[in-house]
């Protein structure tokens, strides 16, 4: 026997196998909750026919609060997070910044929101070097504060 050649029980192996991650795929997509939509519903969603949508509960002039439900994408659970978006690069350097700004908003409005980590969330391809959307995340711990707000409702 070659080295490339298969005896009958490890083509029926390869072809089982072939078809069981077929079928977890297909109920993958089947059980998939992501609320997925045109990104024309978003301004700032322009590279991709399909963007990861959201509720708006309320926004600021600093900070927005948004509602994604369940997303089964890896796995993410229903949150609510604290949002800074800002254009440019991300660099390090200005995801930090405007990481410590959004924190610094929050803290004066007394928001309660998990400060021991954040999320870096970039909407472009990285290889868009000018005016790329990027945004900063806390996630809200209990409800979260909209003082001085426009109510999203």
């Amino acid at each position: 026997m070659h080295l490339f050649e298969m005896g009958r029980n490890s083509r029926d192996f390869v072809f089982c196998r072939i078809y069981i991650s077929g079928l977890v795929g297909f109920l993958l997509v089947l059980t998939a909750e992501a609320r997925i939509g045109s990104s024309s519903e978003l301004d700032f969603c322009s590279e991709t026919e399909q963007c990861l949508l959201f509720d708006s509960i309320c926004k600021t002039d600093d900070y927005e609060v948004r509602d994604y439900g369940n997303v089964k994408i890896g796995h993410m659970d229903a949150m609510k997070v604290y949002v800074r978006s800002y254009k440019g690069l991300m660099s390090s350097f200005l995801y930090k910044s405007e990481a410590y700004a959004l924190s610094s908003d929050l803290d004066s409005a007394g928001a309660n929101y998990e400060k021991d980590h954040n999320y870096a969330v970039g909407y472009n391809s990285p290889k868009k070097m000018f005016d790329s959307y990027n945004e900063v995340w806390y996630v809200v711990n209990g409800e979260p504060v909209c003082s001085s707000s426009e109510e999203m409702g």
